[in-house]
């Protein structure tokens, strides 16, 4: 029962996932920033191109989540001995179980959703994925942007802190299926976590480069906002 209990974090976690990694609407930018090149802002665009890709498997993952737990309920059926051949599980209490980590995983990717959905209806089409300026741009001072100047990136690091937790934490999927003691789970492993960091400090990196392009459309208006609103990311820290 402890396991069935996960059903519902796998599917508001991928869920929240999805809807993070959704752009609000297709756009043309009348303007896109030429953003300067650095190899942490390069990961972050790679993986901003493969959401569509990532999306899918994570929903594919939940599925895989799902199956496996059905099948530790009924160990002696015939889909349950499918399961674990193809290595979905270790015995009825190896993995798939709720933990502090994963608990705290799902929150912060729910709150890191709720944040960017929040950002998206704020800025309606205003809101892309690349630092650009389309046809009747406003400058939003309003909502969560009267708290801090990006907050959209800082539901989007929860969601990034939110996932290493997810999938990483003991009793995860990957941990169930003993993809971690693999040579290529490993492997894996560590392009994740590079990927991960690389695709932060690519976020860091662009705060500068989207206050200059704003603060060059609307001059004055951008700098009486960033005297009221002085934090990028967290309020009195960052």
């Amino acid at each position: 029962m402890a396991q069935i209990a996960k059903i519902p974090y796998i599917l508001i976690t991928t869920a929240g996932l999805h809807v993070a990694f959704t752009a609000p609407a297709p756009l043309s930018p009348k303007f896109k920033q030429s953003e300067s090149a650095t190899s942490n802002k390069a990961t972050l665009s790679w993986i901003i191109g493969k959401l569509g890709v990532l999306k899918v498997l994570l929903w594919l993952a939940a599925i895989i989540e799902i199956a496996a737990i059905a099948s530790q309920q009924t160990p002696e059926s015939s889909f349950a001995r499918i399961a674990v051949s193809k290595g979905l599980g270790r015995g009825a209490d190896a993995a798939y179980r709720l933990t502090p980590f994963s608990t705290i995983g799902m929150a912060l990717v729910g709150g890191g959703a709720l944040l960017r959905i929040i950002c998206y209806r704020a800025l309606t089409a205003f809101h892309t994925f690349e630092i650009s300026i389309v046809d009747g741009h406003k400058l939003i001072t309003t909502g969560p942007y009267s708290v801090v100047r990006h907050p959209s990136y800082t539901g989007l690091i929860a969601l990034y802190f939110g996932m290493n937790l997810w999938f990483l934490s003991p009793r995860s999927l990957p941990d169930g299926m003993g993809a971690l003691d693999t040579l290529v789970g490993k492997i894996v492993l560590g392009l994740f976590i590079t990927a991960f960091w690389k695709a932060f400090l690519g976020i860091l990196e662009r705060l500068p480069e989207e206050d200059a392009l704003l603060r060059g459309t609307f001059g004055k208006e951008w700098e009486e906002w960033a005297r009221k609103v002085p934090y990028s990311l967290i309020p009195g820290i960052y």
